[in-house]
């Protein structure tokens, strides 16, 4: 059986369209490729950022990545972002250099102890919210007298977000620390996905 796409306007066999289960044939109107294009596309505008943001806040709480559990409403997000022209020239920024990952917008918590409450958020790119993440990490253990960080024998995941033991890493020649960023866990997990996928 065939389906002809919204989009591409191409006759195409089903397996080539994603499920939906509000639909009549169960089955998206345009195919994988055309949907892909629009995702990208999308999330590069200013709208997209935003769900963007707005949905990996709302991932953060949920499995309690942030306490409190508590963050802003849609509509007030909404409206903070389109006031805000940190945020508008950081899209312009990440926009100018190729929609470069590192330099993508994100939204990050001022004070790691408080949650995404309208006067606690700021907006910085992503390189620089991972290196504020793992440093404010850093100062949480510090300050709270339980955990002491020897950077000889220990490495920081960036998957797991956790200091674990050199040894619990895969050595990478291309590396300067000579391991992978994920533990071996988180490695053999992410390569499992990555199998399925493209099985």
């Amino acid at each position: 059986m065939t389906k002809i796409c919204c989009k591409c306007k191409l006759e195409l066999t089903l397996n080539n369209f994603s499920k939906r289960k509000s639909a009549k044939d169960g089955l998206r109107r345009g195919c994988k490729i055309c949907d892909a294009a629009y995702e990208v596309k999308y999330k590069r505008t200013f709208e997209g950022v935003i769900v963007r943001m707005y949905a990996g806040m709302t991932h953060s709480v949920k499995i309690g990545r942030v306490i409190p559990k508590g963050k802003v409403s849609k509509e007030v997000f909404i409206k903070i972002c389109k006031n805000n022209e940190i945020l508008k020239s950081l899209i312009e920024n990440w926009k100018n250099n190729n929609y470069e990952n590192k330099l993508s917008p994100s939204v990050d918590r001022i004070n790691n102890k408080l949650g995404y409450m309208e006067t606690n958020i700021q907006f910085i790119i992503m390189s620089e919210n991972s290196r504020k993440g793992v440093e404010d990490s850093l100062k949480e253990r510090v300050e709270k007298d339980d955990y002491k960080f020897p950077t000889k024998t220990h490495q920081w995941c960036n998957k797991c977000k956790r200091f674990l033991l050199k040894t619990k890493f895969y050595t990478d020649t291309y590396k300067k620390e000579g391991l992978y960023s994920s533990c071996k866990s988180c490695w053999v997990k992410i390569n499992k996905r990555r199998y399925r996928k493209e099985k």
